[in-house]
């Protein structure tokens, strides 16, 4: 079996189905497997008129977020078909079979990367790159209040560049060798929702291997869309992004005492800057 293709719905069924429909014949694609994360709806009845021989359904048995239910179809995948390549796909992304087999065909001509995307297209037609680098604790604090959005640097697109090396792939749309991602743990199911590429990104880093964005391909994301349907507070957006960081802070880089008291001190004014604007926004429409 060369590649599976995961989905991860949570009550969005709409979207999961358009994918499916659009993804469902194409030949480098040998299965799919779809889990609904315990979705408190109709999805999972729904998502089970799609089952076949080359479709899979199956429900987690809790919704403990993003990398958890991901790892469910991960498990799956390997144990069930024994796949060479996992692809990773959002409900809301839009990729064509050319894209699947040119991905493969890098993994393939390059044993040293572990995994791979394409620049991303957003709604508005709006290119944007595949991934980013892992940025210093400094940098992590500065990025915690709104301001820093209006005097942060505009990060360079390397788009003219044929692939670029990226230590942090985005997590909507990308391939990774199934023996990379068991060897590093999988995702790390402490985190519900945001910063579990990070996290993937270090535990590759740390094997001594490449993460690569194809400029020369690329995929269609309507960014949030599954997300803003479930989680609409600002604030709690945050708050969950910040646990995630935590997580990384502590399990992984091992920060010392005096960051970590700095990090509960600039979450907590941050989340209350996110609770201020909210606030001011509403009144104002």
């Amino acid at each position: 079996m060369d590649n599976v293709v995961i989905i991860l719905n949570y009550n969005d069924y709409r979207t999961t189905c358009n994918l499916i429909n659009k993804i469902k014949n194409y030949l480098e694609i040998d299965k799919i497997v779809v889990i609904d994360n315990k979705s408190t709806n109709d999805s999972l009845k729904i998502l089970k008129k799609y089952i076949s021989e080359k479709i899979h359904v199956i429900e987690s048995e809790d919704n403990k977020g993003y990398a958890y239910g991901n790892n469910v179809g991960i498990r799956y995948a390997i144990q069930k078909f024994n796949t060479e390549y996992i692809t990773i796909a959002n409900p809301d992304v839009i990729f064509e079979n050319s894209t699947i087999r040119e991905m493969k065909k890098f993994l393939k001509q390059n044993l040293d990367v572990a995994a791979v995307n394409t620049k991303i297209k957003n709604i508005k037609g709006q290119y944007e790159p595949g991934g980013t680098n892992i940025p210093t604790i400094k940098e992590d604090f500065k990025s915690m209040f709104l301001l820093n959005e209006i005097f942060k640097k505009k990060e360079i697109n390397n788009f003219n560049e044929e692939y670029v090396n990226y230590q942090i792939l985005f997590g909507c749309f990308f391939m990774i060798r199934s023996k990379v991602i068991e060897q590093i743990g999988m995702f790390d199911e402490r985190t519900f929702l945001f910063g579990e590429e990070r996290i993937l990104g270090y535990k590759i880093k740390s094997i001594g291997m490449r993460q690569v964005t194809l400029n020369n391909l690329e995929c269609i994301h309507e960014h949030s869309k599954s997300i803003n349907k479930n989680i609409s507070n600002l604030a709690s957006k945050y708050k969950i992004l910040y646990d995630s960081r935590l997580i990384y802070y502590k399990e992984y880089l091992n920060i010392n005492k005096l960051s970590l008291y700095m990090f509960y001190i600039l979450r907590s004014m941050s989340l209350g800057e996110k609770y201020i604007y909210v606030l001011v926004k509403n009144l104002i429409h």
